[in-house]
């Protein structure tokens, strides 16, 4: 995102002395008969993203919060204007038939809305909140009070109404955002002047977020660990505009209705001469947990290394909701309905993600690993090597954790014109997993993703140090990984990820440049997307990829914490996910050892609008066929 330089002024500095003593307002009417019924509720959060989001969040206190009005049978309008007059004025039309009462009986435990314009509008004893992406034609920094009301039918009085004062974190060309605002004494239903200013930001395509989360996203984003997005306002998920002339990754909520979007002010709003304060996006924070198949490895000298080839395994693992096409053999795995009657198989060398279309892993790729033990045991026999991380020659076939320090994943200048950066914000618009670990080694080349208009590339890079223990006797193999799985949204069918094509990039951010191909696919790290179509991160957490059966069952098909609709891999009616690995086996001729390895897992959210979309959290699947040479190990 390009930022906008202020021009400085008398004018912009009168009207920033405003903005520092206004408050933002935000109603609800829900469908009241008399202004006397009007709610004072308090304000915990509200963003104002130009052609992005309008939200606002607000929560009880010691009291809960009056259920007035029913707006599945009224249907309601939702305004959001500045009063002051720079900002805006926009109103949403938001349907009865898209309203469901919570609770039995319906309605006994509030209200939500989930269709166009706004993707949730949630009326709750504890909590009243509202996200909107479609449309947001507002020009922050807002010069005064803003009012956002929900009215049913159209034209009553406010039912709840808030007014952001409070703490104000940022109000400038890019954002006004605003917390922790007490109850308004009063809130007058004030039209804006006349001298207001119309929004000429034009934003191509919206994907909407229908999951309306609440919670702020939590990421598993180490081995066996929980990472939280700590300090960020709950319901942070924001959108991203498509650009020009593209298509837009859309999720439609059922019964979704148009918005009706009333930008009634005219005039040119004052030139702002404020300095944008700078207030950080609290990013991801890694805690790690390492299981017990790695305790034993860390700060263990390596005594070896050995390299790991991707093998091949299937060519087509399925197409979104394992249909169109279906996968095919060899199989490694299977959903299974609550009945355990199967579904759909799972393609071996393939990785499931949520909704998203399937990643048929590139084979051919190599990477090292480090010996960092080997264990002896004559009754009963056992015979295994300890694994680890290892530096490998270099960023190819590395098996190292990413980190210590944060880049901006989408290309940005960053603090120090470098990319670096500390915070999501730094890296021009604060969407989350921008600011990301810097990755020190990949997984594999980069893996397209053919999906039509919106065909994507996926660069997996180690958060962790790769690590585990094979037995050769028992045969037994148990590794643990954890991948920052970076999503490109490039729009080319035809070359979702550059290619390496006569020893030249064809494409992306080395276009011309020399590389070197990395596996069946053609592309290579050398090849990576441009920055410029940076998506979100997913991040895939394997505590358990095993030569033996990995399995998630949930008997009401809801597998994963905060997972929203039930179901797995695309397919609603899942309750069973299991995936079956192999070996390993030793070839003394050509000292191999061949696996296959399997593992099911849970995918976490993101906190960008990639969650409706994929459906996360979710469940994900994992298998691949991996060959290790022990010709450095074994005698000649």
């Amino acid at each position: 995102m390009q930022s906008r330089t202020p021009v400085r002024g008398s004018r912009a500095l009168e009207r920033v002395r405003a903005v520092a003593q206004g408050l933002i307002g935000i109603a609800l009417a829900a469908g009241i008969p008399a202004a006397s019924a009007t709610e004072l509720i308090p304000g915990k959060t509200m963003v104002i993203k130009p052609g992005k989001i309008a939200k606002f969040v607000s929560k009880a206190g010691s009291a809960d919060f009056p259920l007035v009005g029913d707006p599945t049978a009224t249907g309601a309008t939702l305004r959001i204007f500045d009063t002051v007059g720079g900002a805006g004025d926009v109103t949403y039309d938001l349907p009865a038939g898209s309203w469901k009462g919570l609770g039995n009986p319906p309605g006994s435990k509030g209200y939500k809305y989930k269709g166009s314009g706004c993707s949730v509008v949630l009326i709750k004893p504890r909590v009243i909140k509202a996200v909107c992406k479609e449309s947001v034609p507002f020009i922050t920094p807002f010069g005064g009070p803003a009012r956002i009301i929900l009215a049913l039918p159209s034209g009553t009085d406010p039912a709840y109404c808030a007014q952001f004062g409070g703490d104000q974190k940022k109000n400038d060309t890019k954002v006004t955002k605003r917390k922790n605002a007490p109850p308004p004494a009063e809130c007058p239903d004030v039209a804006p002047p006349t001298a207001t200013a119309t929004s000429t930001s034009a934003v191509a395509a919206t994907a909407t977020n229908t999951s309306g989360a609440a919670a702020t996203a939590t990421n598993t984003a180490a081995i066996g660990a929980t990472a939280t997005a700590t300090g960020t306002p709950a319901g942070t998920a924001t959108a991203t505009a498509t650009p020009a002339g593209t298509t837009a990754a859309t999720a439609t909520p059922t019964g979704s209705a148009a918005a009706t979007l009333t930008p009634t002010n005219t005039s040119a709003p004052a030139t702002s001469t404020s300095t944008p304060t700078h207030t950080p996006t609290p990013t991801v924070t890694n805690t790690p947990t390492i299981p017990a198949i790695c305790q034993s490895v860390v700060g263990l000298p390596p005594i070896g290394q050995v390299p790991v080839t991707l093998a091949q395994g299937s060519t087509e693992c399925g197409g979104a909701g394992l249909t169109n096409p279906p996968p095919e053999p060899p199989f490694s795995g299977v959903v299974a309905d609550g009945n355990d009657d199967p579904l759909a198989d799972l393609a071996l060398g393939c990785l499931y993600t949520g909704g998203l279309p399937p990643l048929l892993l590139p084979y051919g790729s190599s990477a090292q690993v480090s010996v960092v033990g080997l264990g002896f045991q004559l009754l009963p026999l056992n015979l295994s090597l300890k694994l680890g991380g290892s530096p490998g020659s270099g960023p190819y076939d590395c098996t190292l954790g990413a980190g210590p320090g944060r880049k901006c994943a989408n290309g940005h200048a960053g603090l120090d014109g470098m990319g670096t950066c500390n915070f999501d914000n730094d890296c021009g618009g604060g969407l989350p997993t921008t600011c990301a670990l810097e990755p020190n080694c990949f997984f594999g080349p980069p893996i397209p993703v053919p999906n039509g208009a919106l065909s994507a590339c996926v660069m997996n890079a180690f958060l962790e140090d790769l690590c585990g223990q094979v037995n050769l006797v028992p045969p037994q193999a148990t590794f643990a990984a954890a991948l920052a799985s970076r999503v490109y949204l490039t729009f080319n069918p035809d070359s979702p990820c550059p290619r390496c094509e006569g020893g030249v990039c064809n494409g992306g951010e080395r276009a011309g440049l020399s590389c070197a191909v990395g596996g069946s696919a053609g592309t290579s790290l050398d090849c990576p997307p441009l920055a410029s179509q940076f998506l979100s991160i997913l991040t895939v957490v394997v505590p358990e990829l095993t030569s033996g059966e990995s399995t998630l069952t949930s008997g009401d098909g809801f597998f994963c914490p905060g997972q929203t609709t039930p179901g797995a891999i695309g397919l609603p009616g899942a309750r069973r996910v299991t995936e079956q690995g192999g070996g390993p086996t030793l070839d003394l001729f050509t000292q191999t050892l061949s696996m296959d390895l399997a593992g099911t897992f849970c995918i976490s959210a993101t906190g960008t609008f990639l969650d409706p979309i994929a459906g996360l959290p979710a469940v994900g699947a994992l298998s691949a066929v991996g060959d290790v040479n022990l010709t450095s190990l074994l005698p000649p």
